[in-house]
């Protein structure tokens, strides 16, 4: 069984056993969190997790891989569109083009556009190495 913390939804976390995940509102006794994930608007599964060994999973396949072999990317590729790509050892195993959620009441206060953007919230999570070790960190609190 593996737990993440649900970025998608505050407060919830997903749990993986086997092929299939599911969602529980609150923290199971003794259940260890061994990462973050989340979901995208088409509800595949986005998440890092530790289990002696780094992992990222999408949808229901896991990439094992190491801090200096992996890269994220999020960037728009035309006005509207934006692309979000994990590379590991230089290889694309994840590739999602979007269109981002823009809250319209951003024009009368001030938002966060990554609020309403997981996969922009998990790249910023995971952008760099600096990025990595202090989501690890903060996995590792999660789990004392």
């Amino acid at each position: 069984m593996i737990v993440l913390e649900n970025r998608y939804k505050v407060g919830t976390y997903i749990i993986i056993e086997e092929d299939t995940w599911s969602i529980k509102q609150e923290k199971v006794n003794k259940m260890l969190i061994q990462g973050v994930g989340g979901f995208t608007d088409k509800y595949e599964l986005i998440g890092i997790y530790i289990k002696e060994k780094y992992y990222f999973i999408y949808n229901n396949k896991k990439y094992e891989f190491m801090i200096d072999n992996f890269e994220c990317k999020n960037e728009y590729i035309s006005k509207t569109e934006r692309e979000f790509k994990v590379i590991i050892s230089n290889q694309i195993v994840c590739k999602i083009r979007y269109i981002p959620f823009i809250d319209p009441g951003f024009l009368w206060y001030d938002g966060d556009i990554e609020e309403f953007d997981f996969l922009l919230q998990f790249y910023n999570l995971v952008k760099d190495k600096t990025s990595i070790y202090n989501i690890i960190k903060y996995i590792q609190k999660k789990q004392v």
